[in-house]
């Protein structure tokens, strides 16, 4: 008999099925989490992405053309580095509003910059909200009895290994099996690979269809 083998026994000598039990509750409990939010998002939510905005690194720019002193070459070279960035962030944003739209239809979903966030946790549904080109539109208004659940691309640091995209409800967190993270390689988003956002995105509405299903067949047995 093995040391660690022998370490798991008295482990659960020491924790009795009261440890045990304590274990199975939690993971219930997670389990009926993500039926109900499932089920909340299908029948009474919505899904805001949140999209990259680039805010500091603009502001950083911005900064070092305000500066009088700053010379010409350099001015230039600045003034390059800011267009190109924000040329860039724009074809990004709608290279994922197109995949989005083309493939999503779980809940209904709608766009902003992650410089709105706050606004929206605050209770905002309008003002903020992008069209299909990624420019805000002050038409676009979220029902005020629908849910918001949050989806948005985390790049890979801290405390993400993987490249993915993140689901999370307005406020709080989520656990398994809920998806709040799905795997997604950086350069389908940089290199605005719409073919394979297309493949990544359904990933998603795949994994809360099966939660749905599964929350319809357990209100059925009630």
């Amino acid at each position: 008999m093995s040391y660690l083998f022998r370490l798991f026994i008295c482990l659960g000598l020491l924790l009795g099925p009261a440890g045990l039990s304590a274990q199975l509750i939690n993971s219930r409990a997670d389990f009926q989490a993500a039926l109900n939010a499932s089920q909340e998002l299908k029948e009474n939510g919505l899904l805001v992405f949140r999209l990259e905005s680039n805010h500091l690194k603009t502001a950083h720019y911005q900064k070092l053309l305000a500066n009088k002193n700053l010379k010409a070459k350099k001015r230039k070279k600045v003034e390059r580095l800011l267009q190109n960035m924000q040329e860039e962030t724009k074809a990004i944003n709608q290279t994922v509003i197109r995949a989005l739209q083309d493939t999503f239809d779980f809940c209904p979903i709608y766009f902003c910059y992650d410089t709105s966030a706050q606004y929206i946790r605050k209770g905002g549904r309008s003002q903020v909200l992008l069209n299909g080109q990624g420019e805000k539109d002050p038409n676009i208004k979220m029902p005020d009895s629908l849910a918001i659940y949050w989806l948005y691309y985390e790049p890979a640091g801290g405390a993400n290994t993987f490249n993915s995209l993140q689901l999370r409800p307005l406020k709080g967190q989520l656990r398994p099996p809920f998806p709040r993270q799905t795997i997604i390689r950086k350069s389908w988003v940089h290199s605005q690979s719409l073919p394979r956002l297309r493949r990544a995105v359904p990933e998603i509405q795949r994994r809360l269809q099966r939660l749905y299903e599964r929350a319809q067949k357990e209100a059925q047995k009630e």
